[in-house]
């Protein structure tokens, strides 16, 4: 097996950080001593008791360490960690060796920037700064899939010829092992009906706008599918106006239209908890961008339909890049009508979805091991 070290400049905090680390030790083969994590905070000692790998500032690794490691990885690239990248690659020249783990959000901010300049510029709230725009221009691999992200970075680096490597998000929304028992727990059950038919709308808190989460519900009642589907709707205490519109709109359907609703506002205080209200659910309504991880992680246990607006970046990335099937929607009135179409093999698409996760391990060991 190879001794080098791989190192990962990520924020320690970062639960995706702790995921990845989780996915390469546990799914991958990666021995936990061959993984540095290259912090840019000083949460270091908090990073090797959570991950059980080793966490340093960037600047305080051994030259050595960096000159021989096997890989270099960033996860995200943006004005927070973009500094430790040039650094690493101004006095070692690891360009080569370099990998950045790309996120949807920091490529349609810099859609949105190269479309409003003209160029991709540092702009206020874009998280974009000059150590970015040249890290895009020295490295070449690129872990995400082609579709969507292979067009996107042609227009924002049309000089640069960018290696993509099919393995992003290869963990699920929890942990290795948890995720395991929680997966043997459904599977042992999978033949129970559940009683209650619900609709989760969005996958997180703030997923989906207020405008769009009424219209949602008022398609769903005038296509009836409520009351025959309850309907969750993730909240945030810090945005009370979202729930008291909800909630007279409710009203009015209630009590001067006379429908019979049922709706839960369901908060979470861990990983756990918020999984296991989305595991819950028949359907789940995904935003446009974002959540990728839930939606993987939900089809992978096999537990309802997915439904996405067509043609955005998490409808691509599910259909080309993960190959599953999805309830697709261009108005929410075609949303509320799939609801009367035949289910989705819901079965083959949690093969389909596992089988690609294997996929993603397995070119992460390449990667990693090679």
């Amino acid at each position: 097996m190879n001794n080098m070290k791989n190192i990962i400049i990520a924020s320690v905090e970062n639960i995706f950080t702790e995921l990845y680390i989780d996915t390469l030790t546990k799914k991958c083969g990666i021995d936990s001593e061959n993984i540095i994590v290259a912090s840019f905070d000083d949460q270091n000692l908090i990073a090797e008791k959570k991950l059980s790998v080793k966490a340093i500032h960037y600047k305080d690794i051994e030259p050595s360490e960096i000159q021989k490691c096997n890989t270099i990885t960033i996860i995200s690239l943006h004005n927070k960690n973009s500094a430790a990248l040039r650094y690493l690659i101004d006095n070692y020249g690891i360009q080569d060796r370099t990998y950045i783990h790309l996120t949807d959000d920091e490529v349609d901010r810099w859609l949105k920037t190269k479309n409003k300049y003209g160029n991709l510029i540092p702009a206020k709230n874009n998280f974009l700064d000059e150590n970015c725009i040249y890290a895009l221009h020295k490295v070449k691999n690129i872990i995400a899939p082609k579709p969507y992200f292979s067009n996107a970075l042609e227009k924002l680096v049309p000089d640069q010829n960018f290696v993509f490597h099919d393995c992003r998000d290869a963990f699920k929304s929890m942990k290795s092992q948890l995720w395991d028992q929680v997966a043997s727990i459904y599977q042992k059950n999978k033949n129970e009906s559940r009683a209650e038919r619900t609709i989760c709308i969005g996958a997180k808190q703030g997923a989906i706008g207020l405008k769009d989460t009424l219209n949602i519900i008022k398609a769903l009642v005038s296509e009836n599918v409520i009351p025959e589907h309850k309907i969750l709707i993730f909240t945030n205490k810090r945005k009370k106006y979202f729930r008291v519109f909800i909630d007279i709109y409710l009203g009015y359907l209630r009590h001067i239209k006379k429908k019979n609703i049922d709706a839960a506002y369901p908060t979470t205080s861990n990983v756990f908890t918020y999984n296991a209200i989305i595991m819950s659910c028949n359907n789940l309504i995904l935003q446009g961008r974002g959540s990728m991880s839930t939606a993987r992680s939900y089809i992978a246990m096999g537990r309802g339909a997915v439904h996405v607006k067509a043609g955005s970046p998490n409808h691509i990335e599910l259909t080309e890049a993960e190959r599953v099937d999805v309830l697709s929607y261009d108005s929410f009135e075609k949303l509320a009508k799939n609801f009367k179409r035949s289910s989705l093999d819901l079965e083959n698409n949690k093969d389909i979805m596992n089988k690609r996760f294997k996929e993603k391990y397995s070119v992460l060991e390449k990667i990693y091991n090679a």
